[in-house]
This record gives C-alpha cells, structure tokens and sequence, in this order.
C-alpha cells in the first residue's frame, strides 16, 4: 500500500498557481496578501501596477506582512501579457465593479511626454509649460500625487521638483499634511515601471508610519543604523 503525502502534494500544485493583482490601491491590502499566500504555500504575486513601485516601500507593506517580509523583495512587476504569457488557463475575478486600465507602456521605453502612460488615460489636475499634475492612480497613501516633465531634461526635473516643493509648503500651511516626502526611480532596479521620469509626491502626518527614516528606509538592505 502506497499512502501519498497530501500535503506535499497539495503544495506543489500550489506553487504552480501564479497569482496576478492588478491596480491594487492599498499597502496594507498588499501586506495582508503577501502574508495569505505565504501561509497557504503559494509563490509571491505578479503586480500590474504603475503606482506599485511606490507602494512596496510603505511602512504598511511589511507590517501587514508580518512573517512573510522576505515575499516583498520577490515581487515581480510585469504588465498583462507577459504576466499571462505562458499560462494554460487564467481566471479573474474582482470585488467589485473597478475602472482600472492597465498601463499601456510598462518598463516599455517612452520617448516623449504624449506617449507615456498618464496621457489620453487621466486629465491633469494642473498644467503648466513645464509640467502636468495628476493624482496618482493607485495611491500609496490619500493625496499621493504624481508631477511628471513634459520633457526628459534636468531643466523640466527640476521644474517640477520646484512646484512639488512650494505646493507641499502651502498645503502644510494650509493643515492638510504635516511634511511630505517628494522623489523618483530611475531604473528597473529602482522600481521605475513606467519609463518617464515622474516625481512622487507623498503627504506624510504624524503618526503615519512604524518608521519616520524618510528616504534612508525606502532601501530594504539599508543600514539604517549607519550615519554619514
């Protein structure tokens, strides 16, 4: 008599099950995630997901995650094709009605403003010569905002990294934040998936995370404890 080991079995059909989420718009949601499909065995989860770079680094993630920190750093960013590429049979499903578009060109190359992603998908909040505001269409927290060059030039970077820093110290003044962290990524490895430079605009408030390190704890393998 042969006895199979269920579980083991069961295990390895489960890791054959990749699991995509697509415009996931809460780091605590994905922290509890990551969490479920370590304890059911599962392989860490494909993001399709512009604002998704931004996210992984929040205080939230990792808490939320509890035991399954590591399944952070083998996150895959992908966009839809490529995600399903090889699979046999896809099912969706969704909690409710969403309008959520995939981005057109992620980690494609971009070479002028009008075909990057925000363009003919989103209307700017504000505009200007040198750069268009758009609110961030999976926040990593409420007023998370997105102040993109309309070209690619240290000049037009530094104009919207000017207007973010005025619009931050008038909204501080107006008491709707309490500081705000402003920056980019620039390259895969950085987390950059949409290949237009973008600076993220993120309200921080009191309280509002485990950790108040600022960009030194954006680096899972920082030495937070070293000082320059």
């Amino acid at each position: 008599m042969f006895f199979m080991d269920t579980n083991k079995l069961l295990s390895n059909h489960l890791k054959k099950i990749q699991w995509v989420f697509v415009g996931l718009t809460h780091p605590g949601n994905l922290g509890a995630i990551l969490r479920a499909l370590k304890n059911t065995g599962c392989s860490p989860p494909i993001l399709i997901d512009p604002g998704a770079d931004v996210m992984i680094n929040c205080p939230q993630v990792r808490s939320r995650a509890a035991h399954a920190k590591d399944y952070v750093n083998d996150i895959e960013f992908r966009n839809l094709e490529t995600a399903l590429g090889e699979s046999r049979m896809v099912i969706g499903f969704t909690a409710r009605d969403r309008d959520i578009q995939v981005p057109k060109k992620p980690f494609e190359e971009i070479n002028k403003f009008e075909e990057s992603t925000w363009m003919g998908n989103d209307t700017p909040i504000f505009e200007n010569d040198h750069t268009a505001v758009f609110k961030d269409k999976y926040p990593c927290v409420p007023g998370h905002t997105l102040f993109i060059p309309k070209q690619d030039n240290a000049y037009a970077i530094g104009k919207c990294y000017e207007l973010a820093y005025y619009c931050g110290k008038e909204w501080i003044k107006e008491g709707k934040m309490k500081g705000f962290n402003i920056g980019m990524n620039i390259g895969l490895c950085a987390g950059q998936t949409i290949m237009w430079p973008h600076v993220h605009f993120i309200p921080r408030h009191e309280n509002d995370a485990e950790h108040t390190g600022g960009m030194r704890w954006s680096h899972p393998g920082a030495d937070h404890n070293e000082h320059y």
